[in-house]
Order: C-alpha cells, then sequence, then structure tokens
C-alpha cells in the first residue's frame, strides 16, 4: 500500500493483498489476502471483500456489501474461483457478489460504469456489461447475463440462465423466467414484454427513426396475429436498414431456439 492510501486503523487488511494508490478503506473492513484493488476506489465502512476478486479503479463501494464469497451453489467442491470487477462502478449497502463456478472459467464478471443499489444480489457466474442500473432488492440467479445499459426494477428476480439484453428494461417486482430481448420493456410475473424502452432509448442519444424502426418491429412481432417467422419475413428491409431491429430479430431466434425462452440454457453442463 502506498503512503496515499488511507485506510482506517479499524479496518483488517491482509498483508498479501493488493491496494493501489488513493485508496480508501473505512472502519471494519476486511479486505482478505488474493484481493486486488485498483487506484482511486472508495470503501466506505463494514465492506467484506474476500476471495480472488480483483476490482478495478474508481469503485464506489458502500457499508455493509460483501464481495467474493463462495458461491451458493451445490455443485462448488472449493475449485479456483474468481470475481473481476472494473471500474466507476458504484456498489450500494448490503449488496452481495458471490464468485464463480467452473461452470462459467470460474468468473463472475461485471464491467464498467454500472448502479447496483442497496440489497441486490448478484450470484455467481453471473457477467454484467457496463452502464447497467440494478435497483435495490433485484435479485439474480447463477449464470445470468445483462447486457450494457439495461435497468432492472427494484425487487425483480432473474431466473438462471437468462439474458437481460442490450437497453432493455425490467419492471420492479417482475418474476423474470425467459430471455428479455433487447430495447423491449418486459414486466409481470412471468414477465412480458409490454412495449420498448422508449425513456431509455431517447436518453442515449437513439434517433426518432431508429425508435420509429424498432416500434415497428415491435408491433409486427407482438401485436400482430402472424407468427413470428412470418413477421421476421415482413421486417428484412428494416433489419437491411437498421442495426437495431436485425439485433432484436436474431435474438428472438436464439430465443426460439433455446430452452424455455432462455436459449444460454443450452450451454448448462450439469
Amino acid at each position: 500500500m502506498s503512503g496515499m492510501t488511507k485506510v482506517s486503523h479499524l479496518a483488517q487488511i491482509h498483508p498479501s493483498a493488493e491496494i493501489a494508490e488513493d485508496v480508501e478503506i473505512g472502519p471494519f473492513s476486511v479486505i482478505g489476502p488474493k484481493v486486488k484493488i485498483g487506484r482511486g476506489c472508495r470503501l466506505y465502512n463494514n465492506v467484506t471483500i474476500v476471495g480472488d476478486t480483483r476490482i478495478g479503479e474508481y469503485n464506489r463501494i458502500f457499508s455493509g456489501a460483501v464481495i467474493g464469497t463462495e458461491p451458493q451453489d451445490l455443485k462448488y467442491v472449493g475449485e479456483l474461483s474468481f470475481v473481476e470487477i472494473g471500474n466507476r462502478n458504484t456498489i450500494r449497502e448490503f449488496v452481495t457478489i458471490n464468485s464463480g463456478t467452473v461452470a462459467n472459467n470460474g468468473s463472475t464478471v461485471i464491467g464498467n460504469d454500472n448502479l447496483m443499489m442497496s440489497y441486490c444480489h448478484i450470484a455467481h457466474d453471473c457477467v454484467l456489461g457496463n452502464g447497467i442500473i440494478i435497483s435495490s432488492g433485484a435479485m439474480m440467479a447463477g449464470h445470468v447475463v445483462v447486457e450494457d445499459f439495461a435497468v432492472i426494477g427494484g425487487g425483480a428476480g432473474i431466473h438462471h440462465y437468462a439474458t437481460i439484453g442490450l437497453h432493455s428494461f425490467v419492471s420492479a417486482m417482475s418474476g423474470t423466467r425467459t430471455d428479455v430481448p433487447p430495447f423491449m420493456l418486459a414486466e409481470g410475473i412471468p414477465a412480458k414484454v409490454r412495449g420498448i424502452n422508449i425513456v431509455g432509448l431517447k436518453r442515449h442519444g437513439y434517433s426518432h427513426d431508429q425508435i420509429a424502426a424498432i416500434k415497428e418491429a415491435y408491433r409486427a412481432i407482438y401485436r400482430s396475429n402472424i407468427n413470428f417467422r412470418d413477421a421476421v419475413k415482413n421486417l428484412e428491409d428494416l433489419c437491411t436498414v437498421f442495426e437495431e431491429v436485425k439485433m432484436l430479430v436474431d435474438f428472438l431466434d436464439q430465443m426460439e431456439k433455446g430452452r424455455k425462452g432462455r436459449y444460454r440454457e443450452l450451454t448448462r453442463r450439469y
């Protein structure tokens, strides 16, 4: 640890832990021997980081968060497992993030610029992209993938092996058993697509034409009386012009090939 690092004398830092410059660690925090923390991170009081956990730069981790503990999975038998967290994430009070298992190369991975609000749980082998918002009390089972800029509402539950698509929105208290396509808004128990995430798309700079194309695709797929394959044929021209529509169609095609609406379920090894 460098001289610029500020560590409370009430914190317990293992001498083998690697703590970069300009890190602040508050009282009663516990940092294990295999932990690596990048520069500029701030850990408030009572933060626990254990296991083989690598944390990037300028993350803020609030009171009561627990990161790097063993996966809550009976197939785990003590093999090497990791948590990898990128840069500029905000991890609020009492968030729990478990390490991975051999089923996903041993890693739980979180990207950059994400907000994980209080009491949310990220289970073993989850992979989160960038710019994601996970509201308080949301729960992700193992092997969930959340793509960039998705929003998960408070108290929502995400089924294992589900994929939450790019710029999608899962409403609060929803029970998500299948993949959620990109740009869509899903709600209910079980969660179903109810519309498109117009607010999110506008906030991230999507043009009027792009949003109109996504709306047209949504109406063709979800609001017409024709089957999915016929709807896709009618969208061929839009797919050529708008990458977003092609992305949506490709995602839905994978869902159909998957198991119970979860295409990544086919990758299960157990």
